[in-house]
């Protein structure tokens, strides 16, 4: 039988997991990655309220364009705001980031740490150009729901023109 040596790896592997460290399917299941998505759709839509609602009322955001940090009520305003002007500015359009799953996920009672691998893709100067970055996250439950307390942007790989 085939099946019981995987099951048995399977077994292993998550027995000698970090404790903390949630499963793949645990993470729906919790519903760690909502805000994730909820920041995701409503970056790509530029939908303020919802940039808003995946955070808690006062995060830090850390990205790689000035002013490099918002933190505080309305930061993630002032960082959809700032985000959508340095793009307008070096003439960057159709802007779109897909989530891929989390690289690493931990989770200690009311907060977790998610990285997430994001692939940012874009029109300059009529050429379509994408990037890879990871997404770091602090998340806290709140009592019903998970918010994002706070982000940070790294990327990972240089700018490609997709031909």
């Amino acid at each position: 039988m085939r099946v019981l040596p995987s099951l048995l790896c399977l077994a292993l592997v998550f027995s000698v997991a970090p404790q903390g460290v949630a499963a793949a399917d645990d993470v729906s299941a919790l519903g760690l990655l909502q805000p994730v998505d909820l920041l995701v759709a409503s970056t790509n839509s530029n939908l303020p309220s919802g940039v808003a609602a995946a955070y808690v009322a006062a995060p830090t955001i850390v990205d790689d364009f000035a002013p490099f940090r918002w933190s505080g009520e309305g930061a993630p305003l002032r960082w959809l705001r700032d985000y959508r002007a340095g793009t307008r500015s070096e003439g960057m359009t159709r802007l779109n980031l897909v989530r891929h799953a989390p690289s690493y996920l931990r989770v200690s009672g009311s907060r977790a740490w998610a990285v997430v691998p994001m692939e940012v893709s874009f029109y300059m100067k009529a050429k379509r150009r994408s990037e890879e970055g990871s997404w770091t996250f602090v998340l806290v439950w709140n009592g019903k729901e998970w918010r994002i307390e706070s982000s940070a942007w790294a990327q990972t790989s240089d700018m490609v023109v997709v031909e």
